[in-house]
Order: structure tokens, then sequence, then C-alpha cells
């Protein structure tokens, strides 16, 4: 062992490292024959040590000295002492113990706590970048990659923040945007499982909210969307066997998927809802005999598809969608014992509709 005192001393001789309670190193113990006490160096005396080609450094941590073993020295440094203690330092951040993450332990394998060590890198992209991906499962393995990217890069002035960062910062108002909505539905009605070969246009309006929730602002890529709407009543009277009373609440939630990169103005998507429709229509079969029959229509559940665009208009947002809605089978409950006929129609159609955005 190779010790250098800070008044220039040099001693090579047998030696072992004193533990201090704190198990770091704050010591040399030289050692003497039996006739003699060993000679014990406190670390303040001592400038460096070499053992092993391993090369130890003397830092202070709470006013105390103690021996760190070398691993990176630069910009950044990184010591240890003993097995299992790590520490950081750098110009403007005195030496610090990066702790490990018991949380995060897997399979005895130790993960360093990811806050205590982005604190040194804040002016790298790069250094952060690499903590930021890998944050839960940062070994010394990696944080020596850390250490040596920080001390590679070109340092900035400020503190640069990664896209995921900036992502993670997002406000409530930037990844939930609320609308509310107004368009136009058409749809065909088949009644020949009721007993006709009647079909219906139902022409009407529809009002509606609707919530679109975005997981990442930035990419925007992915996004889902919760609607709920109302089609306006309307009374159909059918070759006077059928008067139809239409009326229903469809609430829908659907995935979308953006592309960004075509237009500022203009944000295309394609998606698809799973809808679920309260049916508030009543449907009344007319006979010759002026016998009616009231039907109560019970509610059902499908799919949709659509295509839609966000809009950048006059400094407001919008949203503008085109849906296709495949056929949708109502079952239904009749007011009479006497009729036994399958009690069951279908709607299918389309629906367009344009939303601000709050």
């Amino acid at each position: 062992m190779t010790i250098t005192k800070k008044n220039g001393e040099i001693i090579t001789e047998e030696a072992q490292f004193h533990k201090a309670k704190n198990n770091y190193y704050d010591g040399i113990t030289l050692k003497r024959n039996e006739d003699s006490n060993d000679l014990y160096i406190n670390a303040n005396e001592i400038s460096s040590v070499v053992i092993n080609g391993k090369n130890y450094l003397t830092k202070n941590i709470d006013n105390s000295a103690f021996l760190f073993e070398t691993l990176i020295e630069g910009k950044l440094s990184l010591y240890q002492s003993n097995e299992y203690n790590y520490f950081l330092e750098k110009e403007s951040i005195d030496i610090r113990q990066i702790p490990f993450n018991t949380v995060g332990l897997k399979n005895n394998k130790r993960y360093f706590k990811y806050g205590n060590i982005i604190l040194f890198v804040t002016n790298c992209l790069a250094a952060k970048e690499t903590a930021f991906n890998r944050n839960h499962n940062i070994d010394i393995k990696l944080l020596k990659e850390i250490v040596a990217t920080y001390n590679s890069c070109d340092l900035s002035n400020d503190t640069v923040f990664t896209e995921n960062e900036l992502i993670s910062m997002q406000t409530f108002d930037d990844k939930i945007r609320f609308g509310v909505s107004a368009g136009f539905s058409s749809l065909i009605a088949d009644y020949s499982n009721l007993g006709f070969n009647n079909e219906a246009n139902h022409n009407s309006a529809i009002f509606g909210v609707k919530l679109l929730v975005y997981p990442n602002k930035e990419k925007n890529t992915v996004f889902f969307n919760l609607d709920a709407s109302y089609l306006l009543g309307k009374e159909q009277n059918l070759s006077n066997v059928l008067i139809n009373k239409t009326s229903y609440i469809p609430i829908q939630i659907g995935i979308n998927y953006a592309f960004n990169n075509i237009s500022d103005t203009f944000k295309p998507y394609l998606g698809a809802n799973g809808i679920y429709i309260i049916n508030q229509s009543k449907l009344t079969i007319l006979s010759s005999n002026s016998f009616s029959e009231d039907l109560t229509v019970n509610n059902t559940v499908g799919y949709n598809f659509k295509i839609g665009s966000e809009i950048k208009l006059l400094n407001s947002d919008f949203n503008f969608e085109l849906l296709y809605q495949p056929k949708l089978k109502f079952s239904s409950d009749s007011s009479s014992i006497s009729q036994n006929i399958n009690r069951n129609y279908t709607v299918s159609g389309v629906q367009v509709m344009l939303t601000y955005l709050f």
C-alpha cells in the first residue's frame, strides 16, 4: 500500500483500512511487528492511497474525513466505500451518498434511488435521458454509464428537461379536454322482424358532451374519448301499421390513433367506440280491428367506427367526427301476452358531429 500524506510524506508498507462506525474508511492502520503497536493514521492526514491498482482519495462528509475508492473522476466523480456504499461529487455539489431503493430489490440485485442521481445531472440532457428511461432499474453498471455520459456532455448553463419529463409535468388541462357537441344523425331502422316489411329513415339532430383523455400529450398518437349524447325524439307513422317514437341516448367509450405530423391546423385520426344505447323509443303496432300493441324497447350494446380530426381555427379548438354505426339489434317487450312474434329490430347509419373544446 502506498500512502501519500498531506505534508508530502509517502509511506509504502503493509497496511489496512480502518473502519468507522458507519463502515466508511476513516484512516489507515500500519502493521508493526509483535513488539510494537500498530500505527493508526487518520484520514485527515492523508491525501491519497494506492493499493492493488485502486486509488483512494480523502473526502469530507459531515465535517469528518474518509477515504473513498475512485471509480470515475471528472466533471462528475463516482466513489465507493466498501461493497455497497457509492457516492457522487461535482464542483457545485459536495460529495453525497447515493442510497439504494430497497423497494426495488430484485433477486438480491440493488438499484439506486433515481431522485438522488438526477440532482447531479440536471444540466446534461443525454445523462438525464439515460437515467429517466431506466429510473427504477439503475444499477451500478448503469450508474457508471450515466456518469461517463455526463463527463463527455456539452453541459448547459441551465436545467434541461427530457421529453418524458415534460410529458410527466403536463397539467390536468393538457391531459383532459372537455367539449360540447352538436351534429346530425341519419339512421335506417329495419322492422322486418316485427312482422312488417318496413324500413324507416330516422334523421335527427344530436347534442352531447365529449371528454378527451391524452395519456401522452407530446406524442399524442393515442388518446381516448368518453361521449354522451341525445338524439332528439321524433314520431313516425309507417303505413298506418307501426307508430314509432324514437329517442336514443348513446354513451360511448373509444380509443383513437392520431396522425400528428400532417398539419398544425388539422390532426386527423381513426378510432373505434364501444357503445351502450339507452333506448327510450316507443313502438305501437296497429291492427285492423283497432287493437293496438305497445312495445317497450330494451337497451343494447355494440360498437362503431369513426374518422375525425382535431381542428385549430380562430384561436379555438374543435373536434370533427364522422361515425359509421353497424347494425345494432334492439329487443322489445310487449304489453300483450297474446302475441308471439320475434320482437326485435335493427338500426344502422352514420353520424356527423362537431365539438367545441374548452
